[in-house]
């Protein structure tokens, strides 16, 4: 009788642990479609804003004496997102909704508000 009891205790537990490894398995899965989601958005923005820097911040480039480190760490951290009020152009410039007509974007970097102004 004890033997039996044994038994069925590693059984229940062997089919607890398996019903635990296949719930992490499938949370591991979908970590990772939504890791490679956000990494694949995070470096269209890091295109798009590129070319904006490109385009509408040479203004902001030259008083900071050409000196780019700045911008280069913050493409390299790829860890920034546009803000919503921002509409998307073409070309990949943006409006801002407060001054239509001026080509403006901020970048939010760690809850850290930066901006770039096309002057």
């Amino acid at each position: 009788m004890n033997v039996l009891l044994l038994e069925r205790r590693n059984h229940c537990q062997k089919n607890r642990s398996g019903k635990r490894d296949d719930e992490g398995q499938r949370e591991k899965q979908a970590s990772k479609i939504v890791d490679s989601e956000l990494k694949m958005a995070n470096e269209e923005l890091v295109k798009i804003h590129v070319h904006i820097c490109r385009n509408c911040c040479q203004t902001r480039m030259q008083n900071m004496k050409r000196n780019s480190t700045l911008w280069e760490n913050h493409f390299a951290r790829k860890e920034f997102k546009l803000e919503e009020e921002i509409l998307y152009k073409r070309k990949g410039m943006l409006l801002d909704k407060e001054k239509p007509g001026v080509s403006r974007h901020r970048v939010v970097i760690y809850g850290e508000k930066s901006r770039c102004l096309a002057r």
